[in-house]
C-alpha cells in the first residue's frame, strides 16, 4: 500500500512539473536592438545576419565547447555573448541591456527589467513568493545557483519548434531586488 502511495505521489509530482512549465516556440524568440523590434536575429541565423541586425560585435573569439566537442565563434556585445557553430547562431547569454529578447513587432524584454512584486504576503518566509509571472512566464520561487550565478527567483522556458520539444531552454534569472540580471538560451 505504501509503495502505491509513493508511486502515485511521484507520478503526480512529475505530471504537475511537466504541465506547469512554460513552453515557447523557438521560432518566436529573437535578439534585437533595444528600441527597434522590427527585425531580429533567430537561432540558426548566420553571423552576417547577426551583424546586420545588432551591428559589429566588440570582439570575436574562438570558444571551445566541451558539450559540443567543437570550437564555436563567440561574438561579444558588451557583456553579452552570442555563440555560432558552423556560422549558425546556436545559443546566447545576455548580461546587459544592449540586446532585447522577444517577438519581432511584439513583446520584448531585456536585462534590467523588473519582476512585479505582485501578491507578496507579509508572513511569507524570505526567499519565497506566491505564484508570480513575468510577461506570462511562470516564475519559480527558489533561491539558487545556475551557471555560477546566484539568483532569488527564475523562470525556465522550455523550447519547441512546431510540435517537437527541444532539449534547449531559455533561463531568466532575477536578483533580490526583482531585477532581471541574466537571460540565456542553453542546450
Amino acid at each position: 500500500m505504501q509503495y502505491f502511495f509513493i508511486t502515485g505521489f511521484l507520478l503526480t509530482l512529475f505530471t504537475c512539473t511537466a504541465q506547469c512549465q512554460t513552453v515557447v516556440d523557438i521560432t518566436q524568440i529573437a535578439l534585437m536592438k533595444p528600441g527597434n523590434n522590427a527585425t531580429g536575429v533567430f537561432t540558426g541565423d548566420s553571423s552576417a545576419r547577426c551583424v546586420a541586425v545588432l551591428g559589429e560585435p566588440d570582439q570575436v573569439t574562438d570558444h571551445y565547447s566541451e558539450i559540443d566537442e567543437d570550437t564555436l565563434k563567440l561574438y561579444k556585445y558588451g557583456k553579452n555573448n552570442i555563440f555560432f557553430r558552423q556560422d549558425r547562431m546556436v545559443n546566447w547569454n545576455l548580461s546587459d541591456n544592449s540586446i532585447s529578447v522577444g517577438a519581432v513587432n511584439g513583446q520584448v524584454f531585456k536585462v534590467g527589467d523588473k519582476l512585479a512584486s505582485q501578491n507578496l504576503k507579509p508572513y511569507q518566509r524570505p526567499g519565497t513568493r506566491t505564484t508570480a509571472q513575468f510577461l506570462n512566464f511562470l516564475i519559480t520561487h527558489r533561491t539558487g545557483i545556475s551557471r555560477n550565478l546566484h539568483y532569488d527567483s527564475a523562470s525556465v522556458l522550455q523550447l519547441k519548434t512546431g510540435s517537437i520539444h527541444l532539449d534547449s531552454r531559455i533561463e531568466l534569472l532575477f536578483d533580490r531586488t526583482n531585477k532581471l540580471f541574466s537571460i540565456a538560451m542553453l542546450d
